[in-house]
């Protein structure tokens, strides 16, 4: 599974840390997203498995969103549209693996203009599909939400 090292953030993960995402937490965000799919991955599980189900699998859990494994894993990270991709308080710069993630579309980068601090590496990880290779992000020192929940 893959690796997320986020770097230190003095709000958010002041020691930084380094999570792997768990089948459980990706499969939960897989099945939110695609309940149908999801419903059809656990009858397989049950039985009646394709000769490619592994593929299956590993295909359904990589596409969880990083702002959920963030969240799973207690890094209270601002996801202040819950994950509808209408703020961008979620904004994380990829320092690794940047190539290895699901290609942004143009609504993520309508919102990245208005995200603090914005570079080419800039990523809304509400929007971002965790891959198979590990990252490294960081999470931006400023940001949008004006109030936190603690």
């Amino acid at each position: 599974m893959p690796i997320v090292t986020i770097l230190p953030n003095e709000t958010f993960c002041p020691e930084g840390a380094r999570i792997e995402a768990e089948w459980q937490t990706m499969f939960d965000g897989y099945a939110a997203q695609y309940p149908e799919l999801a419903a059809e991955l656990k009858r397989r599980l049950a039985g009646d498995l394709p000769e490619n189900w592994s593929d299956t699998v590993m295909d359904a859990l990589c596409a969880a969103e990083l702002a959920q494994a963030l969240n799973a894993a207690g890094i209270k990270f601002p996801h202040a549209c819950e994950y509808n991709c209408a703020c961008a308080t979620c904004h994380v710069i990829v320092k690794e693996g940047f190539n290895s993630l699901n290609e942004p579309d143009d609504d993520e980068y309508d919102q990245l203009d208005n995200a603090f601090g914005s570079t080419p590496l800039s990523r809304l990880s509400c929007q971002t599909v965790m891959g198979t290779e590990d990252i490294t992000i960081e999470i931006p020192k400023n940001n949008r939400n004006l109030v936190h929940e603690d």
